[in-house]
């Protein structure tokens, strides 16, 4: 797959392509990771975890977090990653513009990576 020509949107559509993926932040000065599944609408990432308080915390904090999502097979590791950056923000209510097409959930009192600010990057 030839990186080059991918947009952001390109980008979002291999991620929604997949219904889980890796949320990596901070917690307690240390690195921590939470497996969370998510869509993808016109306002960014929405995503789901269960409970998970430092979660929540990295949330209040707005603190820069890397979402990874991927669809790798086999030992050749033959495939694609993607990971975005962006600053974790708390939902409890709809954000304007999102628009869940994907699943049958409600997906209030999640967490959003924007997509105004979202970085990507890809490899394969």
């Amino acid at each position: 797959m030839d990186t080059t020509q991918l947009q952001p949107a390109n980008l979002l559509g291999l991620i929604a392509g997949v219904s889980h993926g890796r949320l990596s932040f901070t917690s307690h000065a240390l690195p921590a990771v939470a497996v969370v599944r998510h869509v993808v609408t016109g306002g960014g990432l929405l995503m789901r975890s269960g409970p998970n308080a430092e979660l929540a915390a990295a949330a209040r904090a707005e603190q820069v977090v890397a979402f990874e999502a991927d669809d790798v097979r086999g030992d050749a590791g033959f495939g694609w990653w993607v990971t975005a950056l962006g600053r974790l923000r708390h939902v409890d209510h709809e954000l304007p513009g999102m628009l869940v097409l994907t699943m049958d959930v409600t997906w209030m009192n999640g967490y959003v990576l924007p997509a105004e600010d979202l970085r990507y990057r890809m490899t394969s």
